[in-house]
C-alpha cells in the first residue's frame, strides 16, 4: 500500500534553507507541500499589491525558488492561504477597520493573538479571494488553491456580533443576534438553529467562491480543517464534510494535532467514514512536535494508518526534516502487523 504523503512549510526567507528543506523532504517521501503564502497576521510571504509583505520576502524569486526547487524534486505545491486572519499588521484593517470580527461587546475578536476579520461581510470576501488569485497569478505551474483558518474564531459562538452581522441575521432570520442568540450554545434559546445555519452557510459561500476561482486558475481546491466533526459546525462555522460532498474540495486535511496514537487512530476512523465513496483525497493532519522522536512519530502515523488514512499531511516540513530520513519509506509499505492498541 502506499501513501500520499505531504507537509505544511513555513517558506524560508534564505535561499540555501530552502534547498536544504526540500531536498530533505524530498528524501522523506514527501509528495506534496503547502507553502504558506499568506500567514495569519495578514500579511504576505512574497510581494503583494493587496497586503503588506513580510520582511524578507519582498523579492518574488524567494517563493519563487521553493516552487522551482519542488517541481525539480517531484514535489507539488500548494499555495496556503490563512483565510479570514488578518492580525499584527494588516493593510486590509487598516484600511477597512470596519470589517473586524467583533464580540457581542464590540471588541475586536483575537485568537492567538491574531485578529479575524468578519467572514460575513462581501469586502472581505472579494479581498481575500483577490489574495488567492494574485498569489496563483504570480508562481504558474502549482498544484492547489490551499486553504486555512477557513472559518469563524474559536468564541464559543459569540462571533461575529458586528453592526453588519446584526443586521444581516435580523433581516435574513427574524431574530435578534444579541438577545436570540446566547453565547456558549444554550440549544434552548430560540434562534440557535439559525445561527448554526447562518454561520456555516458564509464560510461555505467563500469555499464556492474560491472553488471557482480555482478552477478559473487552473488549480485544484485543497483545505485544513478541524477534526471535530459535526460539532465545528456550531464552533466555528465549519461544514467541512458538506463541501466534500458537495464537490468543492479535492482534497481535505483534518489537523488531527493529538500526541495519543489511540485518539488518533478514533479521528481518523470517523473522518474515513464521513467521507467513504466521496472522490475528494483524504490526509491525515498529523502535528510532529518538537519533543517527538522518530518512534513516537511513527506511532501516530501507524495510528492513522491502520485507521484507514490514504494519506498524511505532516505539521510542519521543517519538523519532519529533523527526523531521519529512514522515517517516513517504510510506511507507504503497508499498516503494522500488528495493531498499537488492544
Amino acid at each position: 500500500m502506499s501513501i500520499a504523503a505531504g507537509a505544511w512549510v513555513h517558506t524560508p526567507a534564505a535561499p540555501e534553507q530552502t534547498d536544504a528543506l526540500i531536498a530533505e523532504l524530498a528524501e522523506r517521501g514527501i509528495r506534496r507541500v503547502c507553502a504558506i503564502a499568506k500567514g495569519p497576521s495578514g500579511t504576505t510571504f512574497y510581494p503583494s499589491g493587496l497586503a503588506y509583505t513580510e520582511k524578507g520576502y519582498e523579492d518574488a524569486a524567494v517563493y519563487g525558488r521553493l516552487v522551482e526547487r519542488c517541481r525539480r524534486a517531484g514535489i507539488a505545491v500548494e499555495v496556503w492561504i490563512c483565510t479570514f486572519t488578518e492580525g499584527g499588521r494588516s493593510r486590509f484593517l487598516d484600511e477597512h477597520p470596519e470589517c473586524r470580527g467583533r464580540s457581542a461587546g464590540d471588541s475586536t475578536v483575537r485568537e492567538d493573538c491574531e485578529a479575524f476579520v468578519c467572514p460575513a461581510q462581501e469586502r472581505v470576501h472579494e479581498h481575500e479571494l483577490a489574495l488567492c488569485r494574485e498569489a496563483l497569478g504570480r508562481f504558474p505551474g502549482v498544484a492547489r488553491l490551499h486553504l486555512d483558518y477557513i472559518r469563524y474564531p474559536w468564541s464559543n459562538g459569540t462571533v461575529c456580533r458586528c453592526r453588519h452581522c446584526c443586521d444581516e441575521f435580523r433581516r435574513k432570520t427574524g431574530f435578534d443576534l444579541t438577545r436570540d442568540v446566547i453565547e456558549g450554545g444554550d440549544r434552548e434559546n430560540p434562534g440557535f438553529e439559525a445561527f448554526v445555519a447562518w454561520r456555516c452557510e458564509h464560510i461555505r459561500r467563500f469555499v464556492e467562491r474560491a472553488r471557482a476561482l480555482a478552477k478559473d486558475c487552473g488549480v485544484g481546491l485543497s483545505a485544513a480543517v478541524f477534526p471535530f466533526y459535526p460539532s465545528i459546525m456550531f464552533d466555528l462555522g465549519q461544514d467541512w464534510v458538506e463541501w466534500c460532498r458537495a464537490g468543492l474540495l479535492d482534497a481535505v486535511y483534518p489537523m488531527t494535532y493529538n500526541s495519543s496514537p489511540l485518539m488518533v487512530g478514533r479521528y481518523t476512523s470517523v473522518h474515513v467514514s464521513l467521507l467513504s465513496g466521496l472522490p475528494v483525497q483524504l490526509c491525515e493532519g498529523l502535528w510532529i512536535r518538537d519533543w517527538m522522536d522518530e518512534a513516537r512519530a511513527g506511532h501516530l502515523v501507524h495510528a492513522a494508518l491502520d485507521a484507514g488514512a490514504p494519506g498524511i499531511m505532516f505539521f510542519t516540513g521543517q519538523s519532519l526534516a529533523r527526523l531521519s530520513p529512514g522515517f517516513l519509506p517504510p510506511l507507504t509499505e503497508g499498516p503494522r502487523a500488528e495493531p498499537l492498541h488492544k
